[in-house]
């Protein structure tokens, strides 16, 4: 275990600024949680150097996987974006409390609060567990974080230790001591966490026996040497990222905005509190919070959970004072009121999901009637007639990269104009193309496919299949030239 002591000007003990080595990166990031980037760098870094292909015909639709629980057993059930209303259910069993990450083409289950384990699932081999292995008696982990298919981190709720393990074979490689952050019971109380290259962010809500009593912080480690990044170089101790809000909930996102990264976390604050939470912002260039963008007297409760669209609208679900929960959506910068898309009996929606289609996808734990239901991202209206079964009720949803795998400049050969974009853009080839241009997401997802064979240069207005305007993010163009090759090139969509 390595761990990182005070520090001085002269001679730092640990890693100092971020953008020291990696100013590029933090700024091209915009990672989704439940799916990483990373996964397309590092699972194609084989490619570079060979000839790309695109893959010829329709792009595969991609798959929303629900992980259900009834809170006495859990299963995974699986939901093509392309025919939701024919859902494959309760294909794998897991604990009835856990969560799970997507990364190149398994699933890591986390089973949490009495099972304490991490299951590999392959959805290739028919949602197949591949491997289960112990994440340490009473630990409780929270959530996994992969650097690649040989090296993930692990939270755990009731332990200081953040594990690094080996998922291949199950093997712990190292730990990181965070007990330095710990508050008067002994816990920092890790939840969940998020790689940006090459620090990981892990929100500490030091809970006071479950009550929030104490200021909520964001660690990072620097995964090249497992050390602790000092955040606040002229301080004598090694210190975390202090968050405005308390009780970090939910998932963490990484965006671009206005050229800059920026980590957003929902904070919750207390329970009985309905207004001392809201959505947080964290500049990574400096790793200070930049406040809480829309608070929970705004947004009408606690935030729970958060998916973006683009700049000026978020989905949010939130529990008024009642305990009840409700789907809205709301412009992060503005302070304007949220529109409600829709309102629940109960405690009942969990996650929400923005898919690569564009729609949103919310996970209803109804009692009567539990299941998917899906809403058009721009309006708010639904478009389930009822929602789409899931077996058990579900509780959390992420979404599996589609079949066409993702594109890696060989290098950059494709001059786009203007790039970064609020709109379209006009696409320079240095010879005529064989065939149409197609974009696609930081997963390898088809967006879209545009122009005709011989067009140059070639123009994408910025939207996608069902001519809906995408997301902000990073995206890539690849056109087919003779003999096979591919020509690519980065865009970068802001909204």
């Amino acid at each position: 275990m390595k761990r990182c002591s005070s520090r001085n000007a002269a001679t730092p003990a640990c890693a100092s600024s971020p953008t020291t080595e990696w100013p590029g990166l933090l700024k091209e990031r915009r990672i989704r949680i439940g799916l990483t980037v990373l996964s397309m760098s590092l699972c194609l870094h084989s490619l570079l150097g060979a000839t790309v292909r695109l893959s010829p015909g329709a792009p595969a639709p991609t798959t929303v996987v629900a992980i259900t629980t009834d809170w006495a057993t859990g299963g995974l059930t699986a939901i093509s974006t392309e025919s939701p209303e024919q859902p494959e259910l309760d294909l794998t069993p897991i604990c009835p409390d856990a969560v799970a990450r997507a990364f190149a083409d398994r699933i890591y289950v986390v089973n949490r609060q009495g099972c304490g384990s991490i299951q590999i699932v392959d959805p290739g081999q028919g949602f197949e567990t591949t491997r289960e292995f112990s994440t340490g008696g009473g630990s409780n982990p929270q959530d996994i974080a992969l650097i690649s298919e040989r090296r993930a981190y692990v939270s755990r709720y009731d332990s200081n230790l953040l594990l690094e393990f080996d998922p291949e074979v199950g093997a712990v490689t190292d730990t990181v001591d965070l007990s330095s952050f710990a508050d008067s019971d002994g816990l920092c109380e890790m939840y969940t966490m998020e790689f940006v290259p090459p620090y990981l962010y892990v929100t500490l809500q030091r809970l006071n026996h479950f009550q929030v009593a104490n200021e909520s912080m964001i660690a990072v480690v620097d995964t090249e040497t497992n050390e602790l990044v000092d955040t606040i170089p002229d301080s004598p101790e090694v210190d975390a990222i202090l968050l405005q809000g308390r009780n970090p909930f939910g998932r963490l996102e990484v965006q671009l905005a206005n050229g800059d990264s920026r980590l957003l976390v929902a904070t919750a604050g207390s329970f009985a509190d309905k207004t001392d939470g809201g959505l947080e912002t964290i500049d990574l260039t400096t790793w200070k919070t930049e406040g809480i963008l829309v608070d929970g007297k705004q947004l009408g409760g606690d935030l729970l959970d958060f998916a973006t669209y683009s700049e000026t609208r978020t989905f949010g679900i939130v529990a008024d004072a009642q305990g009840v929960t409700s789907v809205i959506a709301f412009d992060p910068n503005s302070d304007s009121p949220p529109e409600v898309i829709v309102r629940a009996g109960g405690y009942e929606f969990n996650d929400c999901l923005v898919t690569a289609t564009g729609q949103l996808w919310v996970a209803d734990q109804n009692p009567i009637a539990p299941g998917i239901r899906i809403f058009d991202s721009e309006t708010g209206v639904e478009q389930t007639a009822t929602p789409i079964s899931t077996g058990l009720p579900p509780f959390a949803l992420l979404e599996l990269p589609g079949e066409s795998g993702p594109i890696i400049p060989n290098p950059p050969q494709v001059a786009v104009y203007p790039n970064p974009t609020r709109g379209g853009v006009e696409l320079v080839l240095r010879s005529n193309p064989t065939g149409p241009a197609t974009v696609f997401d930081a997963h390898g997802r088809v967006v879209r496919r545009l122009g005709r064979s011989g067009a140059n240069p070639m123009s994408w207005d910025g939207k996608n299949e069902l001519g809906r305007n995408i997301p902000s993010g990073r995206y890539w163009v690849a056109v087919p030239l003779d003999g096979g090759i591919v020509e690519t090139g980065p865009v970068q969509v802001l909204r």
